[in-house]
């Protein structure tokens, strides 16, 4: 997994959903600050294993944190459907938020980009794993930096998938 962003802290607990962060179960995987597809789409005989990491407590970024989710999955058919699901899933509007502005992840073939409000929200699948990023915050200085973190963030895992 990637390594903490410089100046975050690596929570044990994900202070968004208030799930634990690390080796997650299938329940979790499939919840919004993972996967978001559920488990009718993630299913258990395609899922291998999740890892979660929630990073905040930036001195830089008040009130900012970065997710990440990276999910094994049986195959690299089974990852690209899934991804595929998720980018559908990140591109709906949710009640009262604004509609989901797509924009480009560069750096990291096939990989989706949304702003759901001022949180970015990243996604691709590279071989059997599929990647779902975001950040969020309510301070001016980390509003400014969310979708640089996230991209960040994603192109580490990008790396990491690569070598």
């Amino acid at each position: 997994m990637v390594p903490t962003p410089s100046g975050f802290t690596s929570e044990p607990t994900d202070e968004d959903s208030g799930g634990k962060a690390g080796t997650i179960g299938i329940a979790e995987a499939a919840s919004a600050d993972c996967d978001g597809v559920s488990e009718t789409d993630l299913r258990q005989e395609r899922w291998v294993t999740s890892e979660l990491r929630y990073f905040d407590k930036n001195p830089a970024y008040p009130a900012t944190y970065v997710l990440i989710c990276v999910t094994e999955l049986g195959s690299s058919s089974d990852a690209s459907h899934n991804e595929q699901q998720l980018v559908a899933e990140n591109g709906r509007s949710i009640g009262p938020l604004p509609a989901p502005t797509p924009f480009a992840v560069t750096g990291i073939p096939g990989a989706a980009g949304v702003l759901v409000g001022a949180a970015p929200k990243i996604t691709f699948a590279k071989g059997r794993y599929v990647v779902f990023v975001v950040s969020a915050g309510v301070s001016a200085p980390g509003l400014a930096a969310l979708r640089t973190l996230a991209t960040d963030l994603a192109s580490a895992q990008y790396q990491r998938l690569s070598g």
